[in-house]
């Protein structure tokens, strides 16, 4: 009888050997962990740790909350089952992660508990706010305030929010004198009546980095700190399969050239949550849809993007004729998610839609019967040239982009609106290229009220 490929005797040793191991089913060749090395020097710290786990057959996936931690000095620092390292006492210790019979260490230090770095009202105290969404538009973001209590939208006017914390309502929102009293920390933990409710743990990190920075004076510069001037994520890609997920790692690169792990305090977002969710930890979770999705990442003005494809495996695509060079890249990529591209639409359905999408109505019935009654096998080509001749199209295009220029009267005067629109008239009227109209926008100069797109800003 035949041996499987499982059973046989060279698999076999691989596996006594310890060279690959049997991890949820799957053969595990490997795995790899990010960071190398761990770092923290503040007891309000974090590290997030990455467990990527290699398959035999190349294929590589996450398994963070799979392996299991342990640390060679517990009271140094602890682990949870996320992989999120805090530090307790100035020392050094080590990670020891274990997945099936894989292991590896990771080296950790841990320094400054008892001697911190003064916390930063810009670059520590600000995030909060934004991942409490304190300062978004339906808090105290909003262009009044909420409860006579304003903060610039999203923490873009630093200077103005600690003015207001400081300052505003007769210095009664933070006391120096007796941090815990404090409205700010009262009213955010929930122990004093709140419209917003409990933002913020009193057990939390943030809570004791907030109160941290009430008991150090609530100064609004501290000295050492420095901006931030990029944020990495990662993975920056990653193919999963349906119901898994991923942990995302975010890190805060600064002008002196330190970073530190934001994973906690940063902002994520999903533009296909049917395809990916993400939590505020930084948790992707995968659907049983096919398809890509965008995990946007943000953090005190920085953004970057995690993209997630989530392809249906074992599909074989029948690739339809390529009419042009769109054709070959939209293939392409349905044939990487495993999804069958739809048939040709009919005649009918193909004149509503092109009538829709490039003059923005619908054909006449005297246009319908003749374009339905031919037989030339190049008539779809020729309509679409056919409209895109016609006045309909500057009309309808000038109008689209003028909604998304936001050429609002209201807002730009009348007569800024008036400018915007001719401008926009003309670039479709000559079939302007994208690149040359879009340059003309950014570096626009002169006055709002001349015919231009000065009026977008």
């Amino acid at each position: 009888m035949a041996i499987g490929w499982l059973g046989h005797p060279r698999f076999l040793a691989l596996v006594a050997g310890g060279m690959l191991s049997l991890a949820g089913g799957e053969l595990t060749a490997a795995i790899r962990v990010s960071p190398t090395a761990v770092v923290l020097n503040r007891p309000e710290g974090a590290q997030q740790v990455l467990v990527i786990e290699i398959l035999a057959d190349g294929r590589s996936r996450d398994a963070t909350r799979g392996a299991s931690y342990e640390i060679s000095a517990p009271a140094v620092a602890t682990i949870d089952s996320a992989g999120l390292v805090r530090p307790h006492a100035d020392g050094t210790a080590e990670i020891i992660i274990r997945r099936g019979t894989e292991e590896a260490r990771v080296p950790i230090t841990v320094r400054g508990i008892g001697s911190p770095q003064p916390v930063s009202f810009q670059y520590d105290v600000i995030p909060i706010f934004t991942k409490a969404r304190c300062n978004s538009g339906g808090c105290h973001g909003k262009a009044e305030g909420q409860n006579g209590f304003k903060l610039s939208i999203f923490g873009f006017d630093t200077e103005a929010d600690h003015k207001a914390l400081i300052s505003d309502g007769r210095g009664r929102r933070v006391m120096l004198v007796d941090p815990d009293q404090s409205l700010l920390l009262r009213k955010s933990a929930a122990d004093m009546p709140h419209g917003g409710g409990r933002k913020i743990e009193k057990a939390s990190d943030r809570y004791a980095l907030l109160r941290r920075w009430v008991a150090e004076g609530a100064p609004y510069h501290t000295e050492g700190e420095g901006p931030v001037v990029r944020i990495e994520v990662e993975p920056a890609q990653q193919t999963l399969l349906a119901g898994e997920a991923q942990q995302l790692r975010v890190t805060a690169f600064a002008a002196d050239g330190s970073q530190k792990c934001v994973t906690l305090e940063a902002e994520y977002d999903t533009n296909a949550g049917n395809i990916a969710a993400v939590d505020q930890r930084g948790l992707v979770e995968a659907s049983d849809i096919p398809g890509e999705a965008a995990i946007l990442v943000r953090y005190l003005g920085h953004v970057a993007v995690a993209r997630i494809t989530l392809p249906r495996p074992g599909v074989v695509i029948e690739r339809p004729a390529e009419q042009n060079f769109i054709d070959g890249l939209v293939w392409n990529k349905l044939q990487k998610l495993g999804i069958q591209p739809s048939d040709l639409a009919d005649d009918a359905t193909f004149l509503r839609r092109i009538y829709l999408d490039v003059i923005g109505t619908l054909p006449t019935a005297k246009e319908a019967r003749r374009f339905l009654s031919e037989t030339a096998p190049d008539k779809r080509a020729r309509l679409v040239d056919e409209l895109l001749a016609r006045p309909e199209y500057v009309d309808y295009w000038t109008m689209r982009w003028a909604d998304l220029l936001r050429a609002d009267q209201l807002t730009i005067t009348p007569q800024g609106a008036v400018a915007m629109t001719r401008w926009l008239r003309k670039q479709f009227a000559t079939n302007r290229p994208y690149d040359q109209f879009v340059r003309d926008i950014l570096t626009v100069q002169g006055s709002t009220q001349a015919e231009g797109p000065a009026a977008l800003y």
